[in-house]
């Protein structure tokens, strides 16, 4: 990928991780790259990193707004990862989020309601094994 500090759309995962690491890296005073928690190029699980645990964090808010029946926060953490998911490159988990969404929003099924949000929290939750 050329320096240019433009990327063009669509993005692969890879390239928008690589970007963002390039942008993140933090040079030390006297020049080294500080990259310890980098061990891969580009500081990519750093980056990967961050993102699944964004995504856990709103799979826990999922799981509290479903224990509570909160209907409201449902929508809006699935309308959040619907998102934020495809900039991530996490195309999947954005559709299943917008079904998710839809399926919420209807509101006449229950369980289905019930398994679709469950279906999105575990979604989140496998970013983790993925990165």
């Amino acid at each position: 990928m050329p320096n240019t500090g433009v990327l063009t759309k669509p993005l692969a995962q890879t390239q928008l991780l690589r970007a963002i690491a390039e942008r993140l890296l933090v040079t030390k005073k006297d020049g080294e790259n500080a990259q310890d928690t980098a061990n891969d190029e580009g500081g990519e699980p750093a980056v990967a990193s961050a993102f699944t645990a964004q995504f856990e964090k709103l799979a826990n808010t999922l799981e509290t707004a479903l224990a509570s029946s909160d209907q409201k926060t449902l929508i809006e953490v699935a309308m959040q990862i619907r998102g934020s998911a495809p900039s991530c490159g996490a195309h999947k988990l954005g559709r299943l989020a917008d079904n998710t969404m839809t399926v919420l929003c209807d509101n006449s099924d229950k369980g289905r309601n019930e398994r679709m949000v469950k279906d999105l929290i575990a979604a989140c939750r496998n970013l983790q094994s993925a990165a």
